[in-house]
């Protein structure tokens, strides 16, 4: 898990600021900043405005919760509960913050043009799905179930190809772009050679 340091220097860097540009909010040095992110000397007054700057809760920042949100939301309370039943059990629980950084990839990727279409988030619909029939199968029992079931999740993560074969669809056909033309002046006849 990450500590405080750590997601205080990710939220400036995520959101392309400036250590100086937070000194300047916090009315302090950068390298009262350096020092905060790199661990050192953190009160709780900076953790509070880099809360409300940021707006994220100050559970997430402090490591009590994994959902950056001020309040949470009821999928929130899900992952948590979850988070919780699955450290139990021993394995590493699925944070919120791991599904918002999904979440701003694919917003990203769909920012910069899809550049293999409508693939990924086809591939990841598909994948879900096919693992949420494991997990039933799993429950429910049954070896022929469960083996069936493991056998659509194996084949949904191989449709990740559709990802390479759309982008090099793409990349041999790139969307024609309009031409722009510069208008080219002229010297004027003071300026003859």
């Amino acid at each position: 898990m990450k500590d405080i340091a750590q997601k205080i220097r990710e939220l400036r860097e995520d959101n392309d600021i400036l250590q100086s540009s937070i000194a300047q909010m916090l009315n302090c040095t950068r390298s009262t900043i350096s020092n905060y992110e790199n661990g050192r000397n953190l009160p709780s007054d900076v953790i509070i405005a880099y809360c409300k700057y940021f707006n994220v809760s100050a559970d997430w920042l402090l490591g009590l919760s994994t959902d950056r949100r001020p309040g949470g939301t009821p999928l929130t309370r899900k992952l948590e509960e979850l988070a919780t039943l699955v450290a139990s059990a021993g394995g590493e629980p699925l944070t919120a913050d791991q599904l918002a950084d999904l979440l701003d990839d694919f917003i990203k990727y769909y920012r910069h043009g899809a550049p293999a279409g409508n693939a990924p988030t086809t591939v990841l619909t598909g994948f879900l799905s096919a693992m949420r029939g494991a997990v039933q199968a799993a429950d429910v029992g049954g070896t022929v179930r469960v083996v069936t079931a493991v056998n659509a999740v194996t084949a949904a993560g191989l449709a990740a190809t559709d990802i390479l074969t759309g982008y090099a669809t793409r990349a041999e056909d790139p969307p024609k772009r309009p031409r722009v033309y510069r208008r080219i002046s002229r010297p004027s006849a003071g300026h003859a050679k």
